[in-house]
């Protein structure tokens, strides 16, 4: 006979990790459909942090109740974990829209490999999460389906709410308020690990090429890495696992020099604090939680080095200058003939360039305008020389610096003695306002990513664990970068600070 326990306690669910849920399915003590019930309330609750473009709650319930009579085994790593996903991933069954008016309507012929991948083993995919239009912000601000808000410090107005940070922002606020157990993201400059640490989730962007990009809508090629937000280390762990691989259809695919696992132990391993992380806008209670953070991995047994970045100065100005050029080349597509938003007939129009201009600047957003716009001016004749092929360079630089630190390491992927992960900070403070974040100037809304791009550039995994709270009660993150396609280190590492931190799971019930 089974058992109600967990099921007559919702609280117990939302603070659940996936390896418990597991566990109480295969013991007969829970059902997938009860889980998804939980989420949907939790999804209803907060609907006024428009963490959702679409949901796929009735589809979700019909697969729930279908997962009954089925056996864990047979059913996959993720069998019944409610699962959001980015709307910037393509998916046959709702509208990928990049929150954008230019593909508010359309619908993808096929699944991304890491939503297939999900589907194969058994996720159940509650929504599309709002975002940035075309994943192009900091803050979650400029889609065209409104802001996504955090629901830390949630008041009635607004304004005065905290941003769910960008662009996966509508991926971290559904984790963060259990509306789903996990969820995808895409990170080009942070844009999972910025999120994460502003909502108090885990944020792991993987190696680059370790997920595939088959089916993540382009912004910048080069860049873009699928990514996982979720409760917990362990939690963005088994997702990875479900999505990390191999894959024909993406020609930047590779594969992890070790799997995405956590270690058991991590003695004798070596963290790095870079010297030029300290820098002047970086909050009195971020650079406290730091020193801390560095204080319990060593109680650990890590080993702490103080390492130099030199490079890191030229990341943020490198990484804009690159993103902007390959935004500016990817979206050329988007001219509103094949598919997506048309201005008027072309009767209209004494010229077709002149549809083609009228539909792009009633298609896109300002920010998305403004990125195209700075991205074909680096591309131009007069200033590719300058800009483009110069940030190319400098790009090669700042890789060689974290090779530099991280050439000798005791982790798995490494021989001898040195620096196997570097910690830092995720963010220079905690989220702003949503009124705040509208006031920034341009160059210091950019300047949110000053930790997360480094590792970008570099195609490194990276992941962001809440660690703290701010004096104002909001979270803030820490980030463990590890060598590239080392991913179970930056896991592992992460998953040491986790459990020093003992940051609350679920707040928000």
């Amino acid at each position: 006979r089974r058992s109600c326990a967990m099921a007559a306690a919702p609280s117990r669910v939302l603070t659940a990790g996936i390896a418990e849920i597991m566990a109480a399915y295969r013991a007969r003590e829970l059902l997938p459909s009860e889980v998804l019930a939980v989420c949907a309330a939790q999804a209803k609750k907060w609907s006024s942090l428009n963490a959702y473009i679409d949901d796929n709650l009735q589809q979700c319930t019909v697969q729930a109740e279908a997962m009954a009579p089925v056996s864990h085994a047979a059913g996959g790593s993720l069998f019944g974990i409610p699962m959001a996903v980015k709307d910037n991933f393509c998916t046959r069954s709702m509208r990928t829209t990049c929150a954008s008016r230019v593909l508010q309507d359309y619908r993808s012929p096929f699944d991304a490999t890491v939503v297939a991948r999900l589907l194969d083993q058994g996720a159940l995919i509650t929504g599309k999460a709002n975002l940035d239009e075309f994943a192009m912000g900091s803050f979650s601000t400029s889609g065209c389906f409104g802001p996504v808000l955090s629901p830390w410090a949630h008041t009635k107005n607004p304004e005065e709410c905290r941003v769910s940070g960008g662009s996966s922002g509508g991926s971290a606020a559904a984790v963060a308020a259990g509306t789903c157990l996990a969820a995808l993201g895409s990170d080009t400059g942070g844009s999972v690990r910025l999120p994460a640490a502003y909502c108090g989730v885990v944020g792991f962007k993987p190696s680059y090429g370790a997920a595939s990009r088959h089916g993540l809508i382009a912004y910048a090629s080069s860049l873009d890495t699928p990514g996982v937000l979720a409760r917990s280390v362990e939690d963005a762990a088994t997702v990875a696992g479900a999505i990390i691989g191999p894959d024909a259809r993406d020609s930047s695919s590779c594969t992890l020099e070790e799997p995405p696992v956590i270690r058991d132990d991590v003695m004798g391993l070596t963290i790095g604090v870079p010297d030029e992380y300290f820098i002047e806008e970086l909050s009195p209670d971020v650079a406290q939680l730091w020193e801390q953070g560095i204080t319990w991995l060593a109680s650990q047994g890590l080993a702490v080095k103080r390492v130099s970045l030199p490079h890191t100065k030229d990341a943020l100005p490198t990484y804009y200058i690159l993103a902007l050029a390959e935004a500016s080349s990817n979206l050329a597509r988007y001219d509103g003939m094949e598919y997506g938003h048309r201005a008027g007939l072309a009767e209209q129009f004494s010229a077709l360039s002149q549809q083609y201009m009228k539909s792009r600047a009633e298609s896109f957003g300002p920010e998305v305008l403004r990125r195209i716009i700075g991205g074909t001016f680096v591309l131009s004749r007069e200033s590719q020389e300058s800009f483009y092929v110069q940030a190319q360079r400098v790009r090669r630089l700042i890789a060689a610096d974290f090779a530099t630190v991280f050439t000798q390491g005791t982790g798995s992927c490494h021989a001898d003695s040195g620096v196997d992960a570097l910690l830092c900070p995720t963010a220079a403070g905690p989220a702003p306002t949503l009124a705040g974040a509208r006031a920034l100037e341009l160059v210091a809304g950019y300047a949110t990513d000053i930790f997360t791009v480094p590792s970008s550039l570099a195609g490194l995994p990276a992941i962001s664990v809440p660690a703290g709270l701010s004096r104002d009660g909001l979270p803030l993150g820490l980030q463990v970068i590890a060598p590239r396609l080392c991913d179970g280190t930056a896991l592992t590492v992460a998953r040491a600070l986790e459990k020093s931190a003992q940051f609350p799971r679920m707040l928000f019930l």
